[in-house]
This record gives C-alpha cells, sequence and structure tokens, in this order.
C-alpha cells in the first residue's frame, strides 16, 4: 500500500511495520484513542495492512485512512466505553465499502460522499483496497448548522451528482495547502472553509433538494469569500453578490437552499469565530470589546445583546465559566 497521503497530519498510525499478530490489537487501541472506538477484522490474507493520517482543524478533525480489505465495526459496547457524539463526513476516493447502520446497508464506491453519526452503532465492510479522507465534526455543531442530518443511518451524495463531483473537488483542493503550510492560523482557516463546504452539501442531499451544480458553485464561491473577509466592515450581502458576479436579489434566493440568507450567515459565522476567540485561552488578556470589534460588532453591547441570544450567557460570563 503505497498510495501518496494528501495531507501531513498531527500524527500517523501504522500497522505496515508490525508483526502480523499484534496488527489488529494496534490497529484497534490506538484508533480507538485517536480518533474513535472501534473493533476490527482482517479479511485480506496478508493481513491488516493500514495507515490513518489524523489532525485537529479547529472545531473539526480530519482522518486519512488507506487499507486493504478489513472490516470495522463500532457496537454499543465501543460506544458506552468510547463515548464520542460526532457526525463523520466521508469521502471516498478509491475503494469500495458498505456502511450499515440503523437496519440499512448502504453501498460506497469511489468517488461518492458518504455520512453517518457516530453515536449509533455501525459496521464498514471493505470490500478492496481503500483510501478514505474522514472529517470528524462535532454533532451540535451539525445539527445546529444542519437541521435535516440524520443520526440514525448513513447517508450519501453519488459521485453521479454534479455537484457532488464539484464539492469532492474543493474539499481535496483545500485539504491540499495543508502541505505546504501546516500553520495553526491556516489549519483553522481551512476547518472553517471545510465545514462550511461539507455542510452545505449534505444539507442539500439531506433535504433532497434539487440545488443543481451551478447554484451549488455559487453558494461555495460566496462562503468562501465570507470566510475570507469575515473582519472586513465592507462586507455585507452587496459586496458579496458582486464580487460573484450577481444582484443580491439573485444570490439570496440561491441561498434559500441553505434555509438562511446571506446577511444572517455572515452575522452567525462572525458570532462563531468572537466565541471562538472568547473561549481562546492564548486570547484570554484580550478584551471582549476588542473582540467584539474584530468582528465588526458595532458596539460591545450590541455584541453582548446578540451573544446572549445565541449563546445563552454574556459574553464575559461563558468566557469566565469556560476558564474554570
Amino acid at each position: 500500500m503505497n498510495k501518496k497521503r494528501i495531507f501531513d497530519g498531527d500524527c500517523t498510525l501504522s500497522t505496515h511495520d508490525l508483526p502480523l499478530g499484534f496488527r489488529t490489537s494496534y490497529w484497534r487501541d490506538h484508533v480507538s484513542k485517536t480518533l474513535i472506538g472501534i473493533d476490527c477484522t482482517a479479511t485480506d490474507i496478508t493481513g491488516l495492512n493500514v495507515s490513518l493520517n489524523f489532525s485537529h482543524l479547529g472545531e473539526i478533525g480530519m482522518a486519512e485512512l488507506i487499507g486493504n480489505r478489513h472490516v470495522v465495526e463500532r457496537d454499543s459496547q465501543r460506544i458506552r466505553s468510547y463515548e464520542k457524539d460526532s457526525a463523520f463526513i466521508c469521502l471516498q476516493l478509491e475503494g469500495a465499502t458498505h456502511i450499515l447502520q440503523g437496519g440499512e446497508c448502504m453501498p460506497v464506491e469511489a468517488g461518492d460522499i458518504f455520512y453517518y453519526a457516530t453515536s449509533t452503532p455501525y459496521v464498514h465492510g471493505n470490500t478492496s483496497d481503500i483510501h478514505t479522507l474522514i472529517f470528524d465534526i462535532p454533532i451540535d455543531t451539525m445539527l445546529s448548522r444542519c437541521p435535516d442530518f440524520r443520526t440514525v443511518g448513513p447517508g450519501k451524495v453519488s459521485q453521479n451528482l454534479g455537484y457532488g463531483r464539484l464539492a469532492l473537488s474543493g474539499v481535496l483542493d483545500i485539504t491540499r495547502r495543508l502541505k505546504t503550510d501546516s500553520s495553526n492560523p491556516l489549519k483553522a482557516d481551512t476547518g472553517n472553509l471545510l465545514l462550511n463546504l461539507l455542510i452545505s452539501l449534505v444539507g442539500a442531499s439531506a433535504q433532497g433538494s434539487n440545488v443543481t451544480r451551478s447554484q451549488m458553485y455559487v453558494v461555495l464561491q460566496a462562503k468562501a469569500l465570507i470566510e475570507k473577509n469575515l473582519d472586513a466592515h465592507v462586507l455585507d450581502c452587496d459586496f458579496v453578490a458582486k464580487a460573484i458576479g450577481l444582484s443580491a436579489r439573485q444570490l439570496n434566493r440561491i441561498f434559500e437552499h441553505e434555509g438562511t440568507s446571506v446577511s444572517r450567515l455572515i452575522w452567525r459565522r462572525r458570532l462563531e469565530r468572537a466565541n471562538e476567540d472568547l473561549m481562546n485561552p492564548a486570547m484570554r488578556h484580550v478584551q471582549v470589546a476588542e473582540i467584539a470589534y474584530r468582528w465588526c460588532f458595532s458596539s460591545a453591547a450590541h455584541f453582548s445583546r446578540v451573544y446572549r441570544q445565541h449563546y445563552g450567557l454574556p459574553p464575559a460570563t461563558k468566557r469566565a465559566l469556560h476558564t474554570l
């Protein structure tokens, strides 16, 4: 298994140089600590030959799995022993697999994007050599931004859908940036870009939306522009629409598939980035007002009011509780 990795991770696991008799237990124990609690069975006559590359990208995690035929199971006992309440969104780059969850058996082939919740038992049966990217998104984040996400049973975006191929290409382009720059600021920015792209994709799929390739392309362009300019006071719906070559009305009509408007998205993302700063121990010395101005809120009072409506507590109180 000499496939080229997409990115260089914070940590790498591999069974390649281990004695055959130790590979399965090593893989089960170390993957359970690094990513998720699972059991594993080799189905290839050469034994278990797999590697996992993992990085933290701000709010989300990203793993790259390369391996031969094997079966992975997360049963009720593993769920109790290794609690993890996440949404996994997986890009099947090469190979074929089946995922069984909630009484459904879903086939996956190269080019497909599939997703499932980790709090429900599942089985992966990898029927060939595989190469998969796995994105680990906290379930609360997933459900708050994609209420139609299923927590029981898998879902899939087929490679045959135009926007499915578009998203796959976009994810790979964003991820490959980490090959040239793996600094923490870039990791966080990359994580935000990937999170927005993946949630848009899964949201369209989960809703059974008939969004077209061109509409999805506009959404992805707009979200990338928003992320890049969140701290710019000129950022608003008109700014984004003009940059893309549409009217604000046309852009908002396309964003109806997202269940929001461009303006609401901008202010939600600014609020989320401000919250990240508030919870960041390295920014504990920065005053709340300074963080509010950094993310373009008109005043500290305005920021405090909006923050409390969204998070249930004033920003200073939530920051103090987080540091206890």
